[in-house]
């Protein structure tokens, strides 16, 4: 949902800019604009100016502070609150995912071992990936939020990226991209056990 709210916020603050100056800018050449019309557009254009920065200021901060929480719970993640973790067919990249259906991760042990691979993300910013195989993760804690990942392991020397989002799939806003080539490995024999015990 929270994806929704931010794109009203922008639509809601492209619409109010637009009534703003559809009805105070007249449709003639600024050179014909009188004194007056000069005046409201200035107002107008430093009122524009103030409140959207306001807005965009709070915005930015907000979702600065959120995105670093985020990354943390990910990269510091405490099994202790985890109800599960999920491996998902990627939404996106359909063809290429590597499972049909959800694996649910719920043993300590196991939530442990993804923990470890967790906390050695590293930041890491891709060379033309190929792609060769994606992959969804989803984070459920016990108070019920939720992390969501994206995995790809690419055909090259980029080895296994991974991006942290905000929101689900349906409505991704971006936060970071990360590397562990040792987490691609870990879900490859996770799913292969899984399908083996089926």
């Amino acid at each position: 949902m929270d994806i929704i709210w931010d794109i009203l916020k922008i639509l809601g603050a492209i619409i109010a800019i637009w009534i703003i100056y559809k009805r105070i800018i007249p449709l003639t050449p600024i050179k014909s604009w009188s004194t007056e019309n000069k005046v409201k557009i200035i107002i107008a254009s430093i009122g524009v100016l103030l409140i959207g920065g306001v807005f965009l200021t709070a915005y930015i901060s907000s979702y600065g502070k959120s995105g670093i929480e985020i990354k943390k719970s990910i990269i510091n993640l405490d099994v202790n609150n985890v109800e599960s973790l999920k491996i998902k067919p990627d939404s996106i990249f359909q063809g290429m995912t590597i499972i049909k259906n959800p694996i649910i991760i719920k043993e300590i042990t196991e939530l442990e071992l993804f923990s470890k691979e967790f906390s050695r993300l590293v930041e890491f910013m891709p060379n033309h990936p190929r792609t060769d195989w994606s992959v969804d993760i989803e984070i459920e804690f016990k108070n019920k939020t939720k992390r969501y990942m994206e995995i790809n392991k690419s055909k090259d020397e980029n080895g296994v990226m991974i991006q942290i989002y905000k929101n689900a799939w349906g409505g991704r806003l971006y936060i970071g991209m990360f590397r562990n080539d040792n987490l691609g490995l870990l879900i490859e024999h996770t799913i292969e056990k899984y399908n083996l015990n089926k």
